[in-house]
């Protein structure tokens, strides 16, 4: 799963990303592009899933009524703890959930999988700001404005710079193997991000 593929908008049918027990994969794009919705609905029993949604949730449980903005620098504590744990046990099946386009935190963690030699696939959720607004919104996640537009500046440059190939790509140059773009509006299509050994991906799949 070399290069860069950008799965379609509106596949006919399923989905499936074949990725390889052994590579990390870590699943990022706009907060409220529908990363969280995407693992519910796709990840297998086998799958190890580090979401920090799930931590904000549980935190949220205990501590009604704290404002998201308030417990958002525990949770991604926690989060690049768990993950640093994960990668040092090598464990396998490792899906990573990514708030945004923080590029220091995503080197540092390929540079960590790759010291423990992992390969590392990432799976960006594209999604239009207003969209991405709308489900922070709905879940009660709200993010000040400049931050927004950080995420939204980081992943549009990432995103048009890929437009002329994998080879010589800030993506590559982190040492990702590659890269798939995952329309919105596709994710309720995807039923698996794990596939058996020697299958491809399939689902009609275009490479860029």
């Amino acid at each position: 799963m070399d290069g860069v593929r950008l799965l379609p908008a509106f596949p006919p049918g399923t989905l499936t990303l074949a990725v390889p027990t052994d590579d990390v994969l870590v699943v990022a794009g706009l907060p409220g592009a529908g990363k969280s919705t995407l693992l519910r609905g796709s990840t297998g029993p086998d799958d190890v899933v580090l979401d920090p949604q799930l931590l904000s949730d549980r935190l949220r449980t205990v501590l009604p009524g704290v404002p998201y903005g308030l417990l958002r620098p525990a949770v991604h504590l926690a989060h690049r703890i768990r993950v640093l744990t994960a990668l040092s046990r090598g464990t396998q099946n490792l899906i990573i959930h990514e708030p945004g386009g923080r590029y220091l935190w995503r080197r540092r963690l390929v540079w960590f999988a790759r010291m423990r030699g992992r390969t590392v696939h990432l799976l960006v959720v594209l999604a239009e700001p207003a969209t991405a607004e709308a489900g922070r919104i709905r879940r009660a996640r709200t993010l000040p404005a400049h931050w927004a537009m950080r995420h939204e500046r980081e992943w549009e440059r990432l995103r048009s710079e890929l437009t002329r190939g994998w080879t010589g790509s800030t993506l590559a140059g982190e040492g990702f193997t590659g890269c798939t773009f995952l329309p919105r509006s596709a994710v309720p299509a995807v039923v698996s991000l794990r596939a058996p050994v020697h299958e491809g991906p399939v689902g009609g799949v275009r490479s860029t």
